[in-house]
């Protein structure tokens, strides 16, 4: 008799735990989605949208200044981790940011945080662009190394060359 209340307990347990490794899955899932859903910036009215080019910027990357403008408050007005959809004139753009980026292996996790960035690009105006952080793996059996880069891609899906690379930038190694 005490065997099976054992077993019924035992069982009762694993399920329990499977259930709740579910509802964190679940979660980390929906926060992910959240980040990712693009917030629209609201860019100049007066400017024509055929003058005008659409960067996404990775929930990653925290722009603070656009051409010298501190734009934190206007682009990130509730304070919350997203990313966003910024229309720019089209022309030479400079914007200074934090980095933010969680690099995840098996069971380890390293933090690779960059403040005060700058980035200079041209942006063509009538195009879209997402900037992003990638990384490559460099190491080897005995050692774990990766480059981190900063990217600009097309981000049209019209366009023949859509999530096409078209710069990098190498920030750093790091030891993962």
């Amino acid at each position: 008799m005490k065997t099976g209340k054992f077993l019924v307990d035992c069982a009762f347990i694993a399920f329990l735990a499977v259930s709740l490794s579910g509802c964190s899955l679940m979660v980390s899932a929906v926060r992910e989605a959240v980040r990712n859903t693009p917030h629209d910036i609201t860019g100049d009215p007066d400017l024509p949208v055929e003058a005008t080019a659409v960067v996404r910027i990775n929930y990653e990357i925290h722009v603070k200044e656009y051409n010298g403008i501190n734009v934190q408050d206007v682009w990130y007005s509730d304070k919350s981790v997203k990313t966003i959809n910024a229309p720019i004139p089209g022309g030479e753009t400079r914007l200074v940011f934090d980095i933010d980026k969680v690099f995840e292996r098996r069971n380890s996790t390293y933090t690779f945080n960059r403040k005060n960035i700058e980035l200079k690009y041209n942006f063509e105006a009538g195009k879209k662009y997402m900037v992003g952080i990638y990384s490559e793996d460099i190491g080897n059996f005995f050692t774990s190394r990766r480059k981190v880069f900063l990217g600009i891609w097309d981000d049209d899906p019209a366009s023949e060359s859509y999530k096409t690379l078209l710069r990098f930038w190498e920030i750093a190694e790091i030891p993962f």
